[in-house]
């Protein structure tokens, strides 16, 4: 996939029925502001990388 080279982040693609998806691990998880930040910082990146996403759910 073009401009993965650069990614910090691991990414699995799939597809649920008609729907094509993407997972990726939080490198952090709980409610404290290094969680938070971690999920955001990776949430951005996923975003950038895969730019036609209409939608994100976090699964625990």
């Amino acid at each position: 996939m073009k401009g993965l080279e650069s990614e910090s982040n691991v990414y699995t693609l799939g597809n649920i029925g008609a729907h094509r998806i993407v997972c990726t691990k939080l490198p952090s998880v709980g409610h404290t502001r290094e969680a938070m930040t971690a999920a955001g910082n990776t949430t951005t990146r996923l975003l950038g990388t895969f730019q036609k996403s209409t939608m994100c759910f976090w699964l625990a």
